[in-house]
């Protein structure tokens, strides 16, 4: 019995396994990705593992390390060594380019997929542990970024140069010695940037009740810098602290949309049984109320 080989690929200076991993390449490229190939084996307690992809610029979930795996069939040890590594690592599973002209084709391809398997590719389980349809994408700022399988996030995306991308790898020709032209690179929008940043600082600790400011009640909650901070300096961009001008905004509606609630419930409760309801600050309470009541 013949066993049909992969065949190897070069590109950029490297020498791929297989088309498929090839054409991955040429798909991160054009998504403005920054890439190594195969850059470092792993060790997992007598379990060797190899990731595929390196990418450094991610601007989604899981900060700026993001390992990428290109599948088609998978083995049981495939599965064990991808679920093994993610326990420590973010690792992203793929498989075939999806398939579609359009955006919105290209992300139903995608979300055909996201939700099978164990790991199931196309999603974020292996990334940061949420069981959501995850879908590369180049931001309308430029990014490199996993964009979440609703429309709220996928709004972010450039959506005709994320289909220009996924139409480039799959229509790359490597015989007779072509090469694919390596695109050239997208510019950042860093307002943009920093604003999708700021976007994802909300997704992750909307549950939190948090001050600013230094605006603090009995509830003692966490301060914004105290979160926000770390946060940017898990994705290399410590730098950019401020723009909290949107994150601010967002949890100040947020808490007026408690309390107009709770007023609608009780229309002649004080400040003073607000704050026991909520512990907010007693001066958000008394600027809220005022502004309601002079309605």
């Amino acid at each position: 019995m013949s066993w049909i080989k992969p065949i190897e690929t070069y590109y950029k200076g490297y020498r791929f396994r297989s088309r498929l991993e090839a054409r991955w390449a040429i798909l991160l490229d054009h998504l403005n990705a920054e890439w190594e190939y195969e850059p470092e084996g792993f060790d997992m307690d007598g379990l060797y593992y190899l990731p595929d992809f390196k990418v450094t610029n991610h601007a989604g979930r899981g900060g700026k390390e993001l390992w990428i795996e290109v599948k088609g069939d998978m083995t049981d040890t495939d599965k064990e060594k991808i679920l093994r590594f993610s326990e420590d690592k973010p690792i992203y599973v793929v498989g075939d380019i999806p398939k579609g002209e359009t955006f919105d084709v290209i992300i139903d391809s995608m979300e055909r997929q996201c939700y099978n398997g164990d790991p199931a590719k196309y999603n974020f389980f292996t990334v940061d542990g949420d069981f959501f349809g995850a879908f590369p994408c180049v931001t309308k700022s430029g990014c490199f970024a996993l964009l979440g399988d609703d429309s709220n996030y996928l709004r972010d995306a450039n959506e005709a140069k994320t289909a220009r991308a996924y139409t480039a790898a799959r229509q790359a020709r490597f015989e007779h010695g072509e090469t694919p032209p390596t695109p050239p690179p997208i510019v950042v929008d860093r307002e943009k940037e920093r604003d999708l940043l700021a976007k994802e600082f909300i997704e992750k600790y909307k549950h939190l009740d948090v001050s600013y400011g230094g605006n603090r009640n009995l509830n003692n909650p966490p301060d914004i810098k105290e979160l926000y901070i770390p946060f940017l300096k898990e994705h290399g961009k410590e730098e950019w602290f401020g723009g909290t001008l949107t994150i601010q905004g967002w949890f100040s509606n947020r808490k007026e949309k408690i309390m107009g609630e709770i007023l609608e419930k009780d229309p002649f409760i004080t400040e003073e049984e607000m704050f026991v309801k909520t512990h907010f600050s007693m001066s958000m309470i008394h600027k809220f109320m005022l502004k309601r009541r002079a309605k």
